[in-house]
């Protein structure tokens, strides 16, 4: 799943030698996912915290709508690109991993090198979401 934000807040200390901070990503920090430092590993991904609070839905018209303990998150859709059986791979697992990164572009064709990127800088983060049944 991949979810864009159009906005990226960075806030800084004005003492020497303090560096930028994501705002995004320190408020995920604090919500309980992981900071991911190595993902040509498996076990790193699969190390990721279960998001406490947190369920996510998936509706066969391709939506998906996730909720975090103060509210909603995310509702929308999941993109153009959904691997066949992604659905039944997800049913059966009961859960997503999550991957959120702050300052890509999706519309650029080098995603997996953005991605490389925020991993190296410290602005990719995982987390697994408890998969819950469609309503209905």
């Amino acid at each position: 799943m991949t979810v864009t934000f159009a906005v990226t807040v960075a806030t800084s200390d004005p003492r020497p030698g303090a560096e930028p901070v994501d705002a995004l990503t320190a408020a995920l920090l604090g919500h309980g996912f992981t900071l991911l430092t190595d993902t040509a590993h498996h076990p790193a991904l699969q190390a990721a915290s279960a998001l406490p609070g947190w369920s996510a839905t998936l509706d066969p018209a391709a939506r998906i709508r996730i909720t975090a303990p103060d509210g909603l998150f995310y509702d929308g859709d999941l993109g153009p690109a959904i691997p066949d059986h992604w659905h039944a791979a997800a049913q059966a697992r009961g859960r997503l991993t999550v991957l959120v990164a702050t300052q890509l572009d999706l519309h650029q064709p080098d995603r997996t090198q953005q991605t490389q990127r925020a991993l190296h800088d410290g602005r990719l983060l995982a987390g697994h979401i408890p998969l819950q049944a469609p309503p209905g």
